[in-house]
């Protein structure tokens, strides 16, 4: 068929979209191995969390966490933030990799349908005026006729 072939531009604003996409990944990851990883250390006790606030230590002694309970709970919590924080770095870095590839893809489009507009006014050929040879007759009116 007859195909518009439009060189392909900005080889690297397509690697840099690319590339925020993989970051996008990378940091979904590196949110849950964040999170993996403060728990599994609250568990363990290879982490801890020191309060330095008496009330606070007070009011946790009070609902029955102590110690290692504390240190599990609040470490789940900075690694949940972690996992949120992966999340919305995800999101920003997937939208901004997306962004590029549309603004890109649009440039590609505009300059095919460019092509494509100027092969369409290349085809069309303007039709040769008519030549007047004689003025149109004019007929003289007609009589009525009696009977």
């Amino acid at each position: 068929m007859n195909q518009v072939v439009v060189k392909r531009k900005f080889g690297s604003l397509r690697f840099i979209g690319s590339l925020m996409k993989v970051f996008a990944w990378i940091s979904i990851a590196l949110g849950i191995i964040g999170m993996l990883s403060t728990i599994i250390g609250g568990l363990t006790n290879a982490v801890t969390v020191n309060v330095f606030q008496p009330q606070a230590v007070e009011s946790l002694a009070r609902m029955g966490l102590r110690g290692p309970l504390v240190n599990v709970l609040i470490l789940t919590l900075v690694g949940l933030g972690g996992v949120l924080a992966g999340i919305l770095a995800y999101i920003l870095f997937m939208a901004a990799g997306d962004q590029v590839h549309v603004l890109i893809d649009t440039e590609h489009n505009s300059r095919a349908m460019v092509e494509l507009m100027t092969r369409l006014v290349q085809l069309q050929t303007p039709l040769p005026p008519t030549p007047v040879s004689s003025p149109p007759a004019i007929m003289a009116p007609e009589s009525p006729v009696e009977p």
